[in-house]
């Protein structure tokens, strides 16, 4: 082959043949911008997804169950077949909200202790129920142990409640007597003479109990207001191609039809002239 054949089957520079072929690719291009925006949508609609933080509760500063732990049962299938498809159809199939739910569900632990939910369904509304369910069967599953902590402080202030009220109604009984002696009622010297420390020793007692009362229902607010709960209300927003503005998109699609119709032209001309 001559030097003469060689540079007659080059193909010519790109710029000169993309620029002959202008027009072509003027269209392609503004056919592909308007016709992509609307092709995303309907291939690939926006999905939604859901967030939310998960607070676990405490006793003592000390969290009711381990977080990591929380995490890992969160995550793990056994969870999901029992607390939520089980409790309704004795364990859904992999089909439709329950399969998008399996697929996309994570949890995850953050620096601050919290734990983090995430997962995505085809509207608003299941995308806030995917965290809301996982949720609050964790509330359920973690009030039990709570309670354990609980009960024991409920009967502890209802005991000293009713110690309270026995050590009242003695106190009351030597203030009576006192109406008496002021009435002038003849009493027996040695009670009389006990009867002054008789109810300083009953305040003091009925003192202490209170204060006693008053750290017990302190514990059970602090307990009450630290348990397990979703910190705010899910946070959900659309994600995915299609949420992207037309005018992203069409910008996306006049790029593609660009190089496509570009990429045509050049490798067009290159196989009709080594066709020569």
């Amino acid at each position: 082959m001559t030097d003469t054949q060689i540079d007659y089957v080059r193909p010519a520079p790109w710029l000169t043949v993309v620029f002959a072929k202008r027009w072509f690719i003027l269209a392609i291009t503004i056919l592909f911008a308007i016709l992509f925006p609307s092709i995303t949508r309907q291939v690939s609609p926006p999905s939604w997804e859901g967030r939310g933080l998960l607070r676990v509760g405490t006793v003592d500063a000390d969290p009711i169950e381990p977080v990591p732990e929380v995490v890992d049962r969160l995550n793990s299938r056994s969870f999901q077949d029992e607390k939520l498809f089980g409790l309704e159809s004795g364990g859904l199939s992999d089909s439709g909200s329950d399969a998008r739910l399996r697929s996309s569900f994570r949890a995850r632990m953050l620096a601050s202790g919290l734990i983090e939910l995430r997962a995505r369904g085809i509207n608003e509304q299941e995308a806030r129920q995917f965290i809301s369910a996982p949720a609050e069967m964790l509330v359920n599953d973690l009030q039990g142990k709570a309670e354990l902590h609980l009960k024991p402080l409920r009967q502890r202030l209802a005991q000293r409640t009713a110690d309270a009220a026995l050590l009242e109604r003695n106190l009351m009984g030597i203030m009576k007597q006192n109406q008496h002696v002021s009435r002038g009622v003849a009493r027996n010297d040695a009670l009389a003479y006990n009867e002054p420390m008789m109810f300083q020793l009953f305040t003091i007692k009925i003192q202490d109990i209170e204060a006693e009362k008053a750290l017990l229902v302190s514990q059970l607010n602090s307990i009450r207001s630290r348990s397990t709960a979703l910190v705010d209300p899910p946070d959900v927003r659309r994600v995915g191609v299609g949420i992207l503005p037309i005018a992203i998109l069409a910008i996306m699609g006049a790029g593609l039809g660009f190089l496509l119709s570009a990429g045509l032209v050049i490798v067009n001309n290159w196989l009709r002239r080594s066709a020569v």
